[in-house]
């Protein structure tokens, strides 16, 4: 289209009668293109092709004078910017001539000299580097003569018309408020940089978007609109179903426009929301949170009204809600949220929950519920009450020994156990130190859950049993993983010691009446010691259990064999055991009282002082009746590898020693 403006862009200068004056009769002006988009173009620099017809003489020393109206700018204008003034002929004019700028008048001024007067014909020359304005419309163009001295001779005006540059923007027409879902009309404009409307413009690729959600329909098209018609387009019929405040922005490649700031405002109550509603207890309040919706789905954030509430039983029994009362609840900017209490008649038993209970919402006036989903209720839980119990309360931490916790679930009306409980035990402890079998567990007829607790690492575990997910019980055993201060004997003879000195290291202190004979070789010596329980007293050279040595225990039957350990002196010495060439009888000692430690570490202190080579040769340990033995590392396969807390051990020396654990 704008090629086209080109092409057939011609301007005549109309021939009027100005007092007394003769105009010319047939002047015209032509303008060429500057660019492609052509010197009629808004804001372009362009050139004027003046030709008039004289209708008066033009004196030798008479001027041209070429106004151009307010809009124009001629200040780019200079003598470079002219071309040579010819007659009909083409042939110059004679004489000389001069051309200037009058900036008062935004006129550029040809003045002559020297020539001879010209009586009739065209006169011809063209004006460069005329900025056009930057509004679109026709603008005026005069052509006057005069003498010397600037008295009028003739004068003949013309319009040129002024078109708008490209599109480079578009303006929005205003967008009011309006409900969602309802049809609105959005106006578009395109326009150049100047503001012009660009009345060729059409581009069916144009789209519609919004900061509130999406409209539709979005396309800018003569299907979903008017067709593009001078410039505008009007779409009568868009629709944004979201709610809240924002814009409209029409984009059409690199050209775009954004309306006002308006706000889409919720349509009609269509429905309500419930929030999840949990397992709860009978007679025991609970929060009830609901959304009001539009009839598009919308938060209804303007809902403020009284509602129905009701209530479906499951089975057995039935349910009433003792609050709120009455049975109705209030949204406010939408939302309501508030304390529901049920009471099941009869109580609930703990074989028999009240379960698949329904809470309602109603609006009476539009026909309008929603029912929330089914959940049970059931006896409240009486955390203060309801028990969790370790038994034992310090484990072995092994791996394998356990301790069984048991939680008994009462419930808060009558203090009867319930069953039927889901119960969750847990470890304050870093997940990966404790194991819990199960994880999770259902309380018997007797309201019962157990579990079992074990870890290899050494601390202490603090419990918590979580009922039903919500309802954390205020009993909270302490499970301590490390040495309980038992010596586990089999029947028959064990090999054993105590990893660190005792409170009474008496032998008569020995709190068992199953242990009938101990013996501990004295390597010093090479005497053995011993001691023998007889009708509830010991006798014998033995008397005491020290520390860092092995014994022999014979148990009548299998027995824990309860030791009390000595408080750790900060002031004193570790401890460090002299061993003799030969057989040895010792023990493992850990002051911080380890589970194990690797045989070759255990001994690595049993060095020989020059060459550094081992001086132990062999070691055993009893076990299951028979011995197992270990040698230092280099001497290959070992058929036990770690010293145990609470293990004696024979060990064989090549030469005296002292073990440091």
């Amino acid at each position: 289209m704008i090629k086209k403006l080109e092409s057939i862009m011609k301007c005549m200068l109309l021939l009027v009668v100005v007092g007394a004056l003769i105009v010319p009769s047939a002047t015209a002006e032509t303008l060429y293109p500057d660019d492609e988009l052509g010197d009629n173009v808004a804001g372009n620099v362009s050139t004027h092709n003046i030709s008039f017809e004289l209708d008066a003489p033009l004196p030798a020393d008479g001027k041209i004078k070429t106004g151009f109206n307010p809009g124009f700018d001629t200040s780019l204008f200079t003598n470079d910017s002219a071309v040579y003034v010819t007659q009909w002929n083409n042939l110059p004019l004679d004489g000389t001539y001069t051309w200037t700028r009058d900036s008062a008048t935004n006129e550029i001024i040809i003045t002559r000299a020297g020539g001879t007067e010209v009586t009739w014909g065209p006169i011809n020359f063209t004006l460069g580097n005329i900025t056009n304005p930057t509004t679109s419309g026709n603008k005026g163009v005069s052509v006057r003569t005069t003498t010397s001295v600037d008295i009028p001779i003739d004068i003949g005006t013309t319009t040129v018309t002024i078109v708008p540059r490209w599109a480079t923007q578009f303006t929005l027409g205003t967008v009011s408020n309006h409900v969602a879902g309802t049809p609105f009309t959005v106006t578009v404009t395109a326009k150049d940089q100047f503001g012009n409307v660009n009345t060729g413009f059409e581009n069916y690729t144009a789209v519609l978007s919004s900061t509130i959600g999406a409209i539709n329909p979005y396309i800018m098209d003569n299907i979903n609109g008017s067709e593009w018609t001078n410039g505008v387009w009007v779409g009568d019929n868009e629709v944004i179903t979201k709610t809240g405040t924002g814009t409209i922005t029409a984009t059409s490649g690199s050209v775009t426009g954004t309306s006002n700031t308006f706000t889409v405002t919720p349509a009609a109550l269509g429905s309500f929301e419930i929030a999840t509603i949990p397992a709860q207890f009978d007679e025991l309040a609970f929060t009830v949170t609901a959304q009001a919706k539009d009839t598009q789905g919308n938060n209804k954030t303007n809902y403020n009204a009284v509602n129905n509430l009701t209530v479906t039983p499951g089975l057995p029994g039935t349910v009433t809600i003792v609050s709120p009362s009455p049975a109705t609840v209030q949204f406010v900017n939408g939302v309501y949220s508030g304390q529901v209490t049920l009471n099941v008649v009869p109580d609930p038993t703990p074989t028999a929950l009240q379960t698949g209970v329904k809470l309602t919402i109603t609006n009476v006036t539009l026909s309008i519920s929603k029912t929330s989903n089914g959940f049970s209720i059931s006896l409240p839980v009486d955390l203060k009450n309801s028990t969790v119990k370790a038994d034992p309360v310090i484990v072995i931490e092994d791996g394998v020994s356990t301790s069984t916790i048991t939680v008994t679930v009462k419930n808060g009306i009558n203090q009867q156990n319930i069953s039927g409980a889901t119960v969750v035990l847990k470890s304050d402890r870093v997940w990966w130190m404790d194991s819990i079998v199960p994880a999770s567990n259902t309380t018997d007829s007797n309201g019962q859950a157990t579990f079992r607790v074990s870890s290899e690492t050494p601390g202490k575990a603090n419990l918590t049993a979580t009922v039903w997910g919500t309802e954390v019980l205020e009993k909270k055993p302490v499970v301590t993983f490390g040495f309980d201060n038992k010596l586990r004997l089999n029947k028959d003879w064990n090999l054993v010691s105590v990893p660190r000195k005792l409170d009474n290291s008496s032998v008569s202190a020995l709190n068992t009446n199953k242990v009938d004979k101990i013996f501990y070789y004295d390597a010093g010596n090479r005497e053995w010691k011993s001691a023998f329980y007889t009708s509830g007293n010991w006798s014998g050279t033995l008397t005491t259990i020290d520390d860092g040595k092995g014994y022999w225990m014979n148990a009548t039957a299998p027995a824990d064999v309860q030791v009390v350990l000595k408080t750790l002196d900060p002031l004193q010495l570790p401890p460090d055991y002299p061993l003799k060439a030969g057989w040895n009888m010792v023990g493992y000692t850990s002051l911080s009282l380890n589970l194990n430690t690797d045989i070759n570490e255990y001994f690595s202190s049993l060095r020989h002082p020059g060459s550094g080579e081992p001086i132990w040769v062999s070691a055993y340990i009893w076990e299951n009746g028979g011995y197992r033995q270990a040698k230092p590392w280099w001497q290959g396969w070992n058929s036990f590898s770690n010293a145990m807390r609470t293990e004696g051990y024979w060990v064989y020396l090549n030469s005296d020693g002292i073990l440091v654990p």
